[in-house]
């Protein structure tokens, strides 16, 4: 679009806001100016529609007056067009730092649409990009609000704010547990505007949260000590805490009667741990207060961070189950109704003369030891156990390498089972199936039903062994009665060995020592004296180890003394065991060859197979009898 006058020629750019002299000639004769009407019909000539600029026309003819070329010049402009704006948030500090509950963030300075331009030749030039400007909005994170009046941003937390794609955001620095007892939050020395930050600055955003427990000022201002030196933040410090509820203590029964066993085994002799051992149950008498049953208490309510009462259990009940023999008094104590061993076991009561356990004698039970009355295994004796009481024993299964000790009867409703290292001492009778390998030894009746094999055994009356096969095989038997069997030995030839009534010394084994003791004692006086008359030996003797001597002197007349007395209480029990009934062997069916037979100092060797006997010790023949029974 160019058009010729006399004078320029004027062309319109491609975007149409700017319209330039693109040709100029001066005519023939004429003037080197141009007027105003000249410029004018060049600009309608090119199409432009917009007026010249301000000095345009003085500026083309100062260009001709000197002959300079006026191509290029500027003649008339469009409005360009102006592109939207979106919104933006001044701040009003350093949002780095935290901003609290009603501060202002900032201000937001409004969004602008786009504005579209105009050409030199009256065309609309549209503005690029998007057509509206994009407000500043708020995420769901973000914690404020907005002055609409004001157009100001306002925190309603504690917090740290950030501006993400035009959006605002906060960074909470307080968070609550889940089970909201404790508020932990991060912090600084100075908020966003360079102020201190306080403990009351602190409670007033705690307050903000409805958190209502009190800021625990000592761990705030370590923290804040911290922050102050380092210039950073301290996060996760908790700030303030609820109250736990405090449960009621249920009820509960006081024992008196102190149980001194322990739990995991007793110290031995040389040092070192027995597990098994648990110490002596004791015995209470009659009429003894046993405990005082204890009523429960009730709980203390807590408080969550918010203030919210949590609720607390009270204690509960403690339902005391009283056993046998137990009675109520006033004051809710409890007395012993006989004399017996206390037992408490969860809520049950009592006490009983029959110590029972509920099932084998084990290291949950560890082992027996009474200071009165009896037990009863519900079960076996394990191997390592040992067991001792006052009364009787009862053993519902087997017992193994053990050691039995009572003062009454042990009865065992299965066998018995050992090699050599346990043992049974009973004042009573000791009944069993069968026996192996065991050391039995009773003041009364041994009675074992079916067998009695490779086992030591001392009774001071009877041994039998006579039900079902009823055979004695490779053991020792003594005893002060009659032993009664079906077998007696194999038809291996395994050694077995009967020894028929008591020796004195073996009735009293302390007094076998005691005679033992006292004769190796006289032998080191004389040995060391010579044996010489104690007047000669003193006479001789330099006054100053007479004291000495005269006292060696005293202790041997004291032992020969006393062993003369004990020998003259074994010479009186041998002459009376002779007017005693002569204790008998009965065999009703077989005696194996490997059988061995005494009786006092006279020993019998059964080289054949005998059948249906009896066998005693003839006092007037003095010698060992033979004969059918």
């Amino acid at each position: 679009m160019t058009a010729r006058n006399a004078s320029i020629s004027i062309t319109i750019s491609e975007d149409a806001l700017s319209a330039t002299i693109s040709d100029w000639s001066i005519a023939e004769g004429g003037s080197s100016h141009i007027t105003s009407a000249e410029l004018s019909d060049a600009l309608r000539q090119a199409g432009v529609i917009t007026p010249p600029l301000v000095g345009v026309l003085t500026q083309i003819n100062a260009a001709l007056n000197k002959n300079e070329d006026p191509r290029g010049i500027v003649v008339a402009r469009g409005t360009p067009p102006e592109p939207a704006k979106n919104a933006s948030l001044k701040p009003a500090g350093d949002l780095r730092l935290p901003v609290f509950p009603s501060d202002v963030v900032g201000t937001i300075i409004p969004a602008r649409n786009a504005v579209p331009g105009k050409g030199v030749n009256g065309t609309v030039i549209k503005a690029p990009g998007d057509q509206q400007g994009q407000d500043v909005g708020f995420a769901e994170d973000s914690y404020c609000y907005i002055d609409t009046n004001a157009l100001q941003i306002r925190a309603s937390r504690y917090g740290i704010i950030s501006v993400k794609k035009n959006r605002i955001h906060m960074r909470p620095l307080l968070h609550i547990s889940p089970d909201l007892m404790v508020v932990t939050g991060s912090v600084f020395a100075k908020d966003f505007k360079g102020k201190d930050i306080t403990p009351e600055r602190i409670s007033e955003a705690l307050k903000a949260e409805d958190i209502t427990q009190p800021l625990e000022v000592n761990v705030f201002m370590a923290a804040l000590t911290s922050a102050s030196k380092t210039g950073t933040e301290v996060p996760n410090v908790p700030l303030c805490r609820g109250v736990h509820p405090q449960s009621g203590k249920d009820g509960w029964f006081e024992l008196y009667i102190q149980d001194d066993r322990s739990s995991v085994g007793v110290e031995a002799a040389d040092g070192s741990i027995d597990f098994r051992a648990r110490g002596m149950l004791k015995a209470v008498s009659n009429n003894t207060k046993l405990g005082k049953l204890h009523a429960p208490k009730k709980g203390k309510p807590g408080k969550d961070v918010f203030g919210r009462v949590l609720p607390s259990h009270d204690g509960a009940v403690f339902r005391l189950q009283l056993g046998e023999n137990v009675e109520a008094l006033e004051g809710s104590e409890f007395a012993s109704t006989i004399e017996g061993m206390v037992i408490f076991k969860g809520n049950h009561l009592s006490v009983t003369e029959v110590f029972q356990t509920r099932g084998d004698l084990n290291m949950s039970v560890g082992n027996i030891e009474l200071e009165r009355g009896s037990a009863h295994i519900r079960g076996a004796v394990l191997s390592g156990f040992r067991v001792s009481a006052p009364r009787h024993v009862r053993v519902d299964d087997i017992i193994e390498n053990a050691e039995i000790t009572c003062g009454g009867d042990v009865e065992v409703n299965g066998g018995i089972v050992m090699d050599q290292t346990g043992f049974i001492k009973a004042k009573g009778n000791i009944s069993a199936t069968f026996a192996k390998g065991a050391k039995l030894e009773s003041q009364a009746d041994i009675i074992i039903a079916h067998e009695l094999s490779n086992c030591t055994v001392f009774a001071r009356n009877n041994v039998e062994v006579i039900k079902g096969r009823g055979r004695i095989m490779g053991s020792t038997i003594q005893a002060g009665g009659n032993i009664l069997a079906n077998e007696l030995g194999s038809d291996l030839g395994v050694p077995t060995t009967i020894i028929l009534g008591l020796e004195t010394e073996s009735q009293s084994p302390e007094r076998a020592a005691r005679r033992k003791e006292l004769k190796a004692l006289i032998t080191r006086i004389d040995t060391g004296l010579g044996g010489q008359d104690p007047r000669a030996l003193l006479e001789r003797t330099p006054p100053e180890k007479r004291p000495a001597v005269a006292s060696i002197l005293k202790t041997r007349i004291a032992a020969q003394q006393e062993l003369a007395q004990i020998e003259q209480q074994i010479e009186q029990e041998k002459e009376a065991a002779k007017k005693l009934p002569q204790p008998k062997l009965k065999v009703f069916k077989t005696i194996h060859p490997g059988t061995t037979i005494k009786s006092g100092h006279l020993s019998l060797q059964v080289t054949e197979t005998t059948a249906y006997s009896q066998i005693y010790y003839n006092a007037e023949a003095g010698e060992i009898v033979i004969a059918s029974l």
